[in-house]
């Protein structure tokens, strides 16, 4: 199972111009831990884990003033939960909005086509997204990445095998990947 199988990656054009963006959020408990997932009628645009979801969403706020967060459900936000419960049985699509260059957007893309319970790494993402040597600035990419899960971005390791950074940390990651491995298809 690839990401890519379900997954779309879109740039926002459409609150380029707007200087309030309006997100619907929710938390979600996964195997992995607590999630916040948030996104509008476009896509999805937040994926992340979490310790304290309120702590979370004021920094959040601080960071993005611009950003109004609304705590409700939506029909996009529960087809992500079902996928953040059970990726291996999921079967819808999840389009994704993203503020990124177009560096990033082919980064992620090619982070996307990693197979579940398989790994990459950044030297590989870096020539799959067709910038052969430009591994620092793809490993740059992937750390921005701003819906974790969804785009596998912990399937990415270092050359000599060993794990690599994470966003959430080693321990999260080498977690990820122990689930995928040992529930491989």
């Amino acid at each position: 199972m690839r990401h890519s199988d379900f997954v779309t990656i879109h740039t926002d054009l459409t609150n380029a111009n707007r200087s309030v963006v309006k997100l619907q959020y929710q938390t979600v408990s996964t195997p992995f831990g607590i999630m916040i997932i948030g996104g509008d009628a476009d896509g999805l645009r937040l994926c992340d884990f979490v310790i304290d979801p309120t702590e979370y969403i004021t920094q959040y706020k601080l960071h993005y003033p611009e950003v109004i967060l609304c705590q409700r459900e939506s029909s996009l936000l529960s087809i992500v939960q079902s996928f953040l419960l059970d990726p291996k049985v999921f079967h819808d699509h999840i389009p994704i909005i993203v503020s990124a260059t177009e560096f990033q957007v082919a980064v992620w893309k090619s982070v996307l086509e990693i197979p579940w319970g398989d790994t990459s790494t950044y030297t590989a993402i870096a020539a799959d997204a067709g910038y052969t040597g430009a591994v620092r600035a793809a490993g740059t990419a992937i750390g921005k990445n701003p819906v974790l899960f969804v785009i596998p971005c912990h399937r990415v390791v270092l050359s000599n095998g060993k794990c690599g950074n994470y966003l959430r940390g080693v321990e999260k990651k080498k977690t990820l990947l122990d689930y995928e491995f040992t529930h491989k298809e």
